[in-house]
């Protein structure tokens, strides 16, 4: 069996104060001779957050509260001849008092200090990490209003038009940020995803194939839209750990009546759904790694040749989002890429929709999240399990059809689209697909 590598957890951050109306930056000299960001190492049963706060004071004597997550960086490291595997989250930060200047502890950095932004960016620039380089540009998207996205998508506002309006600005500038994380942190993916890209819209470099995300966030919503084609677009919803296979056998019914995209159902199911719909134009979908992501790269495997071999023709994966909350992009793009080379490999024809579960993330990890599944080749990334504690927002559909449009996908809306008002706003944001238990409900509006 071959030996994992040890693995060393760190958490620190960005500590900002505003001072004299300033906004200043607490940077460290370290013991390699870099200006760096205060961080140290997880104490067992800490939390990342508990541990930035902690180390940050240990090192510098500022005491400081916790703004957002700004990102994680994963590189190995060598310990008494060792190669040892070192995860480390940063956080952005304000300190609790403004005029308290930072003391450093002299065994373990060489100095302690803050300095204006510019300033700060500039130094850091020249002598900090590089794998880091990109932590400020976020953390200024953060500070600029950023971490509030969500809540200044207005829900009261019935022109979505007006919706995305408001938040525009912001979700270029941290859409922008994220590109420059994810090239930093996780190369591959990000090379992946914009070669995706330049494939789908025949572009010739990276820089173009970004060009064509961000006309899609000034071309959204799109000014009309027909309800005629949104029977085709539903994919009728059965998923309740109660429902038998007489309750299957009615949704079976209901997609042939009313020519629905698809049923979605439980994986026990599949083969009585398939069965029931013979001779349609209803195609079955189950899931995988439902409802949590909480299955490792191998089930997802079992299952999806299970699913397969049953006669699924779509498969709605769940991300682990657990590992999501973490900032694991890379656990991401392996349980995900796991599912579509079996697919690849069984029946090409198959499609894979991955279940992003967006009301668990920050809007930066939807974005993350929706990198990683488009550059595992995803045909389709999907809000929500309807599992979660909120389905579908219009801000993250707004986010992931701009992500996933150039690259040839497409968006699936599930979770709480119960109206022709919501389904309306989803289809004028450019989803091709709305998961939901109320089709004919929503048909009949």
């Amino acid at each position: 069996m071959k030996r994992l590598q040890p693995i060393e957890r760190a958490a620190g951050g960005l500590v900002i104060r505003r001072k004299n109306g300033e906004r200043e930056v607490l940077l460290i000299d370290d013991a390699y001779g870099h200006v760096a960001l205060p961080k140290g190492h997880l104490e067992p049963g800490e939390s990342w957050e508990a541990a930035a706060v902690r180390e940050i004071e240990e090192e510098t004597g500022i005491r400081s509260r916790l703004v957002a997550s700004l990102g994680r960086v994963e590189y190995p490291v060598m310990r008494h001849g060792m190669t040892i595997h070192k995860e480390v989250r940063m956080f952005l930060l304000e300190a609790d008092d403004a005029l308290q200047e930072p003391r450093h502890q002299a065994e373990e950095i060489q100095s302690a200090y803050y300095l204006p932004w510019e300033d700060a960016k500039q130094l850091h620039a020249e002598k900090g990490y590089m794998n880091w380089h990109w932590i400020f540009d976020k953390a200024k998207v953060f500070l600029d209003g950023g971490q509030m996205l969500r809540q200044t998508w207005d829900d009261t506002e019935p022109d979505t038009q007006l919706r995305v309006h408001k938040v525009r600005p912001l979700v270029i500038s941290l859409l922008d940020s994220v590109v420059e994380e994810i090239s930093a942190t996780h190369p591959a993916i990000m090379s992946a995803y914009l070669q995706r890209v330049r494939q789908s819209v025949s572009t010739e470099t990276p820089q173009d194939a970004l060009a064509k995300v961000h006309h899609v966030l000034q071309s959204l919503p799109y000014p009309t839209v027909s309800r005629d084609a949104l029977n085709t677009m539903i994919d009728h919803t059965l998923l309740r750990p109660d429902a038998g296979l007489l309750d299957v056998l009615t949704l079976c019914e209901e997609a042939k009546e009313h020519q629905f995209a698809a049923v979605c159902v439980q994986p026990r199911y599949v083969r009585d759904a398939v069965e029931a719909l013979a001779g349609s134009t209803v195609s079955v979908c189950t899931v995988l790694g439902f409802p949590h992501g909480a299955v490792t790269p191998e089930q997802l495997v079992f299952e999806t040749s299970l699913a397969l071999a049953s006669g699924a023709e779509e498969l709605d994966v769940v991300i682990p989002f657990g590992a999501m909350v973490e900032d694991d992009v890379q656990a991401v793009m392996t349980s995900v890429s796991a599912v579509v080379e079996t697919v690849n490999r069984l029946a090409p024809q198959a499609m894979v929709k991955a279940i992003l579960e967006t009301s668990a993330l920050t809007v930066d990890r939807v974005m993350k999240a929706s990198i990683a599944a488009l550059a595992a080749g995803v045909d389709y990334i999907k809000t929500s399990t309807g599992f979660h504690t909120a389905g579908a927002h219009g801000l993250d559909v707004y986010i992931m059809q701009a992500l996933a449009s150039p690259a040839g996908a497409h968006v699936k809306a599930s979770g709480g689209v119960r109206t022709m008002e919501v389904a309306s706003m989803m289809l004028s944001l450019g989803v091709e697909r709305i998961g939901t238990s109320s089709g004919v409900h929503l048909v009949r509006q």
